[in-house]
């Protein structure tokens, strides 16, 4: 049997794992409130229970990204939440609806991730939610 100095050339080592810098990772709360208002408006009548989920669920995968695309996905978000924020609440809400109305580039992109995660889990979790998000 080869010693530990010894490998078989056909076995890989220990993964390597590299953290994301906080400088690249999306700031969390960006993430949560776009995700939150996202959810309201395509699912109105989700459940705020399960709203929470879904955000939450959202957030750890976004959390979670590469560090390429986290910069992108940190951008994107930064930008969407200052704007969102200079209006109040009013103005961030119109500004997702904007967003989810319109194919945008790269904020698009944002929307669209979002929403992919989102709507997996709601209807992987609760597979009989209505398409407004109403439990039955």
């Amino acid at each position: 049997m080869p010693s530990g100095s010894e490998r078989d050339a056909t076995t890989l080592g220990e993964p390597m794992t590299t953290p994301s810098p906080s400088l690249v990772a999306p700031r969390p709360g960006a993430v949560t409130r776009f995700t939150e208002r996202m959810v309201a408006h395509d699912l109105p009548a989700l459940e705020p229970v399960r709203r929470s989920a879904a955000v939450a669920f959202a957030a750890e995968r976004i959390a979670d990204l590469p560090s390429p695309m986290a910069l992108g996905v940190r951008v994107v978000s930064d930008v969407v939440d200052v704007v969102s924020r200079a209006g109040g609440e009013r103005g961030a809400v119109a500004v997702v609806g904007f967003i989810a109305r319109r194919p945008l580039p790269l904020i698009g992109d944002y929307a669209r991730l979002v929403r992919s995660l989102t709507t997996a889990y709601v209807w992987e979790t609760w597979p009989d939610t209505g398409p407004d998000g109403a439990a039955p």
